[in-house]
């Protein structure tokens, strides 16, 4: 198999779920509706131009190309087998959309002219659910009328009451709790994967007030912050070097109680290591061309059926391995180092997909889906 070619198996990862049968969000009777959130902005602009950059508001089919280029894939492979081609995503990518029983039977695809389809995870949705519905497959949302949040002394003219559920983390958890495909495979699970307070860092403190004219200096960010922020990404895990009976070892640290990357399989990461002489030229590198030639520098998960290594999720029977830094973990990649080397580099990367996805899938290079963002970096003189 050729570098790379197993990730691209397990690049499609977004609808793990091939059933025809509807399952989504509980609506009580009679309800009034998600709200646009545009009529949210003159009151609350701070939080709804961060939710506007978020990936909550471009969870999409029409608004995220890698997205709709994996379901896309999905579909051919349904397709190809005589299955149901249905829209799964849409309970967690488009948890609005007026016609959500028909995209996840399969009776409607995602419609880019319809405002509820293309709008992604909205402001009303997030402030309407009320608790979770525990899923054997996923999880899922009890919707109530009005809006909640975490405040307890909110004086909004629309109205806002009070809600436990809203203020905790496990509010998160109705998307981001766990996946099982139709076979029963585990796709994610923050069982699993390490459940721990997700707003802590994932809505971190902002400067500004909540509203116009609200008293308070600071307010949660809505920019809901993950992998494509920056800083985000850096605190993801921590890269040192150091020699020892000489040889290089490399240590990576993952500070965080969940895996790095974390829950989707479709990320992966891996350390690039460089040493050169006195002259600057380089005499070693772990790899040359490709990442996977350096196998215990890749942090990947990759999922198997019976025999079978690398099949997308939809398939998957179980993980065949799992090589991502787990909660709290502290690593460490031995190298052996040439004599002339008097200076090594070692570098941590993090790839949203790999680059024969994006080329197998044909997702338009957009300045960050097809360029690995530098996780942390780490440079010695050796003596």
């Amino acid at each position: 198999m050729k570098p790379w070619n197993f990730l691209l198996l397990i690049a499609l990862f977004t609808v793990a779920l091939s059933s025809g049968v509807a399952y989504a969000h509980q609506l009580p009777e009679g309800f009034s509706g998600f709200e646009d959130p545009e009529s949210c902005k003159g009151c609350h602009t701070a939080i709804y131009e961060e939710w506007a950059g978020s990936m909550h508001a471009k969870s999409s089919k029409s608004a995220d190309p890698l997205h709709a280029a994996v379901h896309n894939a999905f579909l051919k492979s349904m397709a190809a087998s005589g299955k149901p081609q249905s829209y799964f995503c849409a309970n967690c990518h488009t948890p609005t959309a007026d016609n959500m029983a028909a995209l996840m039977k399969g009776d409607a695809a995602p419609d880019a002219s319809n405002p509820t389809d293309a709008r992604g995870v909205t402001c009303s949705f997030c402030h309407k659910v009320d608790g979770l519905v525990e899923g054997e497959k996923f999880h899922s949302y009890r919707v109530t009328e009005g809006i909640k949040g975490p405040s307890k002394e909110s004086t909004a003219p629309h109205g806002s009451s009070y809600s436990e559920f809203d203020a905790s983390y496990t509010m998160c958890l109705g998307c981001h709790g766990k996946m099982l495909n139709a076979k029963g495979g585990v796709v994610c699970s923050m069982d699993e994967e390490g459940v721990s307070d997700c707003l802590k860092c994932h809505m971190n403190e902002a400067q500004g007030g909540p509203v116009a004219g609200s008293g308070k200096k600071t307010h949660a960010s809505h920019g809901i912050f993950g992998a494509h922020d920056a800083a985000t990404l850096r605190a993801g895990a921590k890269l040192d070097v150091k020699m020892e009976l000489g040889k290089l070892l490399v240590v990576l640290d993952n500070p965080n109680p969940h895996y790095f990357p974390s829950t989707n399989p479709l990320r992966v990461a891996y350390v690039k290591v460089e040493a050169f002489d006195k002259d600057g030229r380089q005499v070693f590198a772990n790899f040359v061309k490709d990442p996977s030639e350096d196998p215990k520098a890749m942090l990947v998960k990759v999922f198997k059926a019976g025999d079978k290594v690398g099949v997308p999720s939809w398939d998957a029977e179980g993980v065949a391995k799992d090589t991502r830094l787990m909660p709290r973990e502290e690593r460490v990649l031995i190298y052996s180092l040439p004599k002339e080397a008097v200076k090594v580099s070692a570098k941590l990367f993090y790839r949203f997909v790999p680059q024969a996805a994006i080329e197998k899938f044909g997702i338009t290079p957009d300045g960050t889906v097809e360029k690995p963002q530098l996780v942390a970096e780490k440079e010695m003189e050796l003596k």
